[in-house]
């Protein structure tokens, strides 16, 4: 299927600033979804904003400059949607990070485990144990002792984990580490 990207601007009608200007907005669309990103940080006088065209009308270097700046910030989320229609992260919400400059990138698993665990041990004496907290970072070790172990690497990309890893690494819990089934299937869930 086609994946069918655009950009829409629009004014804020409802608000204009000290200076008469409303405020250029900005919204994706990716095929039925879409999601507002906010202000563009253009300000245009609405009586020169043509609405059909979501550009200003007019032929002053003021306009062609603004248009000028509008057309980049389109072809900036055109390039960022054809980065990403390469691969299977597509969204909204990962277009619109990515366009903020807010990406975060969790690709491997330690990664991800390292970015979890931080966000666990922030929670720590609020909404989580310190013992839930040291059965994260067990449950990290043991899985970065399996890796080494049977696949003599350090990390896995998120995308490489299968269905075959996750039993594996439920088989190493039960034998190389000695867990008992209660106990390896809590730290399969953790």
């Amino acid at each position: 299927m086609k994946t069918i990207f655009r950009a829409v601007f629009y004014l804020r009608s409802n608000y204009v600033n000290k200076e008469g200007k409303t405020p250029v907005m900005l919204r994706i669309y990716l095929n039925n979804e879409r999601l507002s990103i906010g202000s563009t940080g253009i300000a245009v006088q609405q009586s020169q904003w043509d609405s059909e065209k979501e550009r200003l009308k007019g032929r002053t270097t003021e306009v062609l400059s603004t248009n000028l700046e509008l057309d980049n910030i389109q072809s900036g989320l055109q390039t960022i949607f054809k980065k990403l229609e390469m691969t299977d992260a597509i969204s909204l919400e990962r277009i619109k990070s990515e366009y903020l400059g807010k990406k975060e990138e969790v690709e491997t698993m330690m990664t991800l485990f390292d970015k979890h665990n931080k966000d666990i041990a922030k929670q720590v004496g609020i909404s989580v144990s310190a013992a839930t907290f040291q059965k994260y970072n067990v449950c990290k070790r043991h899985f970065m002792t399996f890796l080494q172990d049977k696949y003599k690497r350090s990390d896995i990309r998120l995308s490489e984990l299968t269905y075959i890893i996750i039993h594996d690494f439920d088989i190493y819990l039960r034998t190389v580490v000695g867990q008992n089934p209660n106990t390896a299937t809590k730290t399969m869930k953790t």
